[in-house]
């Protein structure tokens, strides 16, 4: 399947899931898969959802179960854990704080010295996830710390500022993305005309052996660097050898239809093919942002919608979503169903594209909010309707078809 455990943990499947042997745990203690109240190790923050009586040895000093698991929850919510790779084990996750560093003159010593993943990560989708994974294995290998070293801006929002929008995710969703995933700790470089300029001899000396003082760089094949492009990942191997750091290439990866890239998913989500996204992603595409206030003139239809910007984002086919909602903070934080339009609103004449979403069976305030919308299925494209009363009448179906998409996954 290609759900995440957020979108899978309350389905039929998860309730009926009897116990079963557990592979992470050394001593194969039986787990049930439906998490009740979780029990926290205060030692080592390993956190497992256990029936009573049915507890296994936390692995402290294993490995494994944080290469194989897809670990560590950002918060009390199942938001974006692979289920692909975790459906086969108990539900056991790791809490860290992701610790992001964004200037390196200075560091402490305690930051150099990792093996790390070097890339744009956009949209962390499961290729992204092997070059993660290669470098937590190789962080095991050499006794140090993993890391991510990725750029922001987006090199291309730098040499290309006025293109169509193509991002996957903002900076903080990609941040929210990593931490879920494990990564407990990334360098966010700044990409401006500095780090533009620099060669790929430089930036292999300045940046990674010198600035970050990393052991090991984990690349994929298709790895590009330096001015021009004109780096590639057999040059850093070569540029490794020469300034101190040992390097992994990673073969591109994929399904049987396609490369698991972040241009096959922008593909598929200007086709309306949320599945294909998600079987990439190995979750659900997500756009996050704070709730805007909007002209409120769904409220006025009878359907009060949470408004969020799509700007700088590549925008999925516009039209109607059935979606889970979750609300990130604040006093309403939690997971719900709803419906969302994706799109220009043409009945009223807009121009800009948003996304409205109307939560079902919601009636808090979460203006100002963070929240993260998942796209589930696409159930019809943007239309004009002759008049207000037509398009309440749409939106009612629109409601009651998602509801029974939602069901069939929650």
């Amino acid at each position: 399947t290609d759900l995440s455990v957020a979108d899978y943990v309350s389905t039929k499947a998860w309730r009926d899931a009897k116990p079963e042997r557990c592979p992470v745990h050394p001593d194969g203690g039986r787990h049930s898969r439906r998490p009740p109240e979780p029990r926290i190790d205060d030692k080592t923050r390993h956190v497992c959802h256990t029936r009573p009586g049915e507890v296994g040895k936390h692995p402290q000093d294993s490995p494994e179960s944080t290469r194989t698991g897809q670990p560590v929850l950002q918060s009390e919510i199942y938001n974006t854990l692979p289920l692909r790779t975790i459906a086969r084990q108990c539900l056991c996750v790791y809490i860290c704080e992701m610790r992001t560093i964004r200037d390196f003159r200075n560091m402490s010593d305690e930051f150099r010295g990792s093996a790390a993943a070097i890339g744009n990560f956009d949209g962390v989708h499961l290729g992204h996830l092997q070059v993660i994974n290669r470098a937590k294995d190789s962080a095991a290998e050499l006794n140090t710390k993993p890391a991510v070293v990725t750029f922001e801006p987006h090199p291309r929002q730098h040499f290309a500022p006025k293109a169509p929008p193509f991002r996957l995710m903002n900076a903080e969703a990609k941040a929210r993305r990593l931490e879920t995933i494990g990564v407990e700790l990334t360098f966010e470089l700044p990409f401006g005309e500095c780090l533009a300029g620099l060669s790929a001899s430089e930036f292999s000396r300045d940046i990674l052996a010198e600035g970050l003082g990393i052991r090991c760089a984990v690349v994929g094949e298709d790895f590009r660097f330096g001015k021009g492009r004109l780096g590639d990942a057999g040059q850093l191997t070569e540029h490794g050898a020469e300034f101190g750091f040992d390097t992994c290439i990673v073969p591109i990866a994929g399904g049987a239809d396609c490369r698991w890239s972040s241009t096959s998913v922008r593909s598929a989500l200007s086709d309306g093919r949320t599945g294909d996204a998600a079987g990439i992603l190995g979750h659900w595409h997500r756009i996050e942002g704070q709730v805007l206030p909007g002209e409120r003139r769904g409220r006025e239809l009878g359907f009060p919608t949470a408004n969020i910007s799509l700007e700088n984002l590549h925008p999925p086919r516009f039209g109607v979503y059935a979606v889970f909602v979750d609300v990130l903070t604040g006093t309403h934080r939690g997971r719900y169903e709803g419906s969302a339009s994706i799109g220009v609103r043409p009945t009223f004449g807009g121009d800009s594209a948003n996304l409205e979403v109307f939560i079902l069976d919601f009636a808090g305030d979460i203006y100002g909010e963070s929240i993260s919308v998942a796209l589930v299925e696409f159930q019809r494209p943007e239309e004009v309707f002759p008049s207000a009363d037509e398009l309440i009448r749409q939106m009612a179906l629109d409601c009651d078809r998602s509801r029974e998409v939602l069901e069939a996954h929650a």
